[in-house]
């Protein structure tokens, strides 16, 4: 066992300018500590700092729990912890507190340069993580990846041992998130997980487990165990063997090896007892099935982005009704939080401090090979987690909404097929029809993701395929031999509807915005950094982070929000179709009733707490001043004072003066 467990005090780092700041708080940058610095000279280091909301969640005694089982571990299971996740590897505290901890900065193998589907490469890289997996080979290929079906397999591998090996030492993964997976194809193949704050060790959470949406455990069951992982990971499995988002079907994966299917099925059982008893069962199958597969990657080619088709029931030239649709109103549901800290690059780290400026902190189990990160993002998704770590608004780190890649049949001269007609060497290419689309409604299923390049026009929807990033629409309900635009009414959150006369069918479209926050009704809340173009998700209510007062679809008018009372702050979803933007009213959630107290307000005391009451009777202070300024005292004469201030909002904060009644 540890003596005790490895702590910098806050004082004794210097800190860069803050990496991004989101709901549980802030990364910073360390320039005087590194770790494991006999490897290529040491790993660079990064602090996160969570925010006093999240400090008041924080089990403190777990977070040094997770610290101390790197001393705990022997040197073997040390070093492959640290090589495999992005462990807290030391505590920071001020004042014998607990503020945070350290960790390692994301290796650069588990990055690359993204490329648009037009061809052109981002100059800053994006984390590889899970969701680009998530999506067909032609895309991938596009965006400038190369991952081969045995690739796959042999990731889907790495991913089963991983899981084996940690729940031998008594760690749940729990939020098994596709932004919480970074993996590497090729040489050097596997994965890398990142948020393990949020892992769960001896049944002991340091934070409250969350859950990312479609990626959740069976309802009922005991979150971050042994069997949910083995139940997410069977979703990993089915969705990357199919390259799709929200299958649950096994089919593709079961071709590719001769158990994987009734692995599969056994994996997603929603009775614990029938799936298998560890994640270590799939390895042999997988790597038996990865001896075979095919090796050879798709080629990174610069596609042509799918163009939106017109009648996207009919077909190109068939007869039929082409597809109406109709906007609505969106309709609120509760939202799962994605979790974790929203961050404009990844952070992340691992094992064995030292300090090369002369602090205290010692040496301990340094080990080779690569850490793990933290990844997130500020607009686009969430730390964690959103989609490009960059702060892009796609996942993977393009700007804006990139169709999938499409093949055509058109040459690279001409624009047509055909072949040579006549007689002799000259010949002529004859033109021929290209095929007709495939019927886009008919297929579409729940979970599916489409772009509409004809929102604004009711006369017609232009839909073609997309990945679910920013800017798509979601598929959330599909009804077959009706053309009831009705139908969608109790389908959820529905942006639009699309009836399609040629196929019988309607379907129910959810936009796909930059942040959780976009579906958010007033009475939940909500967080993001402050400016435009942020991403902002809905969260837990929480010290710190905002309650939505009112919310506006179809306008982006600020100046309706000062009429609610105590909406001090707004954020609106712009977009060039009117019809999908929303205003969002918004009111800080503050520490106590000081935070929206008005002189002569009367108000209770207790300790260092102010409530509210229903008399001046009951009261025991009346609020005699009140200033923007924030920590200062002299404002308030011989009154008492007492001051607050969030630190991404700063002019949300305030002094406000109060004196004992008399």
């Amino acid at each position: 066992m540890t003596s005790g467990t490895r702590t910098v005090e806050h004082a004794d780092l210097q800190l860069g300018d803050r990496l991004g700041r989101g709901g549980q708080g802030t990364v910073y940058p360390v320039a005087n500590r590194k770790i494991n610095e006999a490897v290529n000279g040491g790993w660079e280091v990064v602090y996160k700092e969570y925010n006093a909301a999240t400090l008041a969640l924080l089990d403190a005694d777990a977070l040094r729990g997770m610290v101390d089982l790197l001393g705990d571990l022997d040197a073997d299971d040390a070093r492959w912890l640290c090589d495999k996740t992005a462990w807290p590897v030391a505590v920071v505290e001020q004042a014998g507190q607990v503020r945070g901890f350290l960790m390692r900065a994301v290796p650069d193998r588990f990055r690359f340069s993204m490329r648009s589907l037009a061809g052109t490469t981002s100059s800053k890289t994006v984390l590889t993580n899970l969701e680009f997996l998530l999506n067909d080979e032609a895309y991938i290929a596009g965006i400038g990846l190369a991952v081969s079906p045995r690739d796959r397999l042999d990731l889907l591998a790495d991913l089963a041992a991983t899981l084996d090996r940690l729940h031998r030492m008594g760690i749940a993964v729990g939020d098994m998130s596709p932004r919480n997976l970074l993996f590497r194809a090729g040489k050097d193949a596997g994965f890398f997980l990142i948020d393990c704050d949020a892992m769960r060790l001896h049944g002991v959470s340091a934070l409250p487990q969350v859950e990312t949406p479609d990626w959740q455990a069976p309802a009922g069951e005991e979150k971050a165990t042994g069997a949910t992982d083995v139940y997410k990971f069977g979703l990993v499995a089915v969705r990357v063997a199919a390259g799709d988002q929200a299958t649950t079907d096994p089919a593709r994966l079961a071709a590719m090896g001769g158990g994987l299917g009734d692995l599969a099925r056994s994996s997603l059982d929603a009775d614990a007892s029938q799936r298998p008893a560890t994640a270590g069962q799939w390895i042999g199958e997988l790597k038996a099935a990865a001896r075979t597969a095919q090796v050879v990657a798709p080629t990174p080619t610069t596609p042509t982005p799918a163009a939106p088709t017109a009648g996207a029931g009919a077909g190109a030239g068939a007869p039929g009704t082409p597809p109406v649709y109709k906007a609505r109103k969106p309709v609120g549901k509760s939202i799962a939080r994605f979790g974790g800290l929203v961050t404009a690059a990844a952070v992340v780290l691992a094992i064995a401090l030292s300090n090369n400026h002369g602090s205290s902190a010692a040496v301990t189990n340094g080990s080779s090979g690569s850490g793990g990160g933290y990844t997130s993002t500020s607009s686009g998704g969430d730390a964690s987690g959103g989609s490009g770590a960059d702060g892009s608004s796609v996942t993977g780190g393009t700007t804006g909404y990139v169709p999938p890649p499409v093949t055509t049949t058109s040459d690279d001269t001409g624009g047509v097929t055909g072949g040579v007609t006549g007689s002799g060497t000259t010949g002529a290419y004859t033109p021929q029809p290209p095929p007709p689309p495939p019927d886009l409604i008919k297929t579409l299923q729940i979970g599916d993701c489409v772009y509409n390049s004809n929102p604004s026009t009711a006369s017609s929807a232009k839909l073609s395929a997309a990945a679910c990033v920013p800017g798509s629409f979601k598929i959330v309900g599909a009804y077959d031999n009706t053309t009831n635009m009705s139908s969608c009414d109790g389908a959820g959150q529905v942006s639009q509807t699309v009836s399609s006369p040629t196929d019988n069918r309607v379907v129910c479209l959810s936009y796909q915005s930059n942040g959780t926050a976009y579906w958010a009704t007033p009475g939940q809340c909500v967080y993001g950094l402050n400016g435009a173009g942020n991403s902002w998700n809905a969260e837990a209510c929480q010290t710190g982070n905002f309650k939505v007062v009112a919310r506006y679809p179809q306008t982006t008018d600020k100046s309706r929000c000062p009429a609610w009372p105590q909406s001090n702050e707004s954020y609106s979803y712009p977009n060039s179709d009117s019809g999908l933007a929303v205003l969002l009213c918004l009111q800080m959630n503050y520490p106590d009733a000081l935070g929206n107290a008005q002189q002569n307000e009367c108000l209770v005391k207790n300790g260092n707490t102010f409530t509210n009451v229903d008399s001046c009777p009951s009261s025991n202070v009346v609020v005699s001043g009140r200033t923007s300024t924030y920590d200062d005292p002299a404002f308030c004469g011989h009154d008492g004072s007492s001051w607050w201030r969030p630190s991404e909002f700063p002019d949300l904060g305030y002094t406000v003066c109060w004196r004992w009644k008399q």
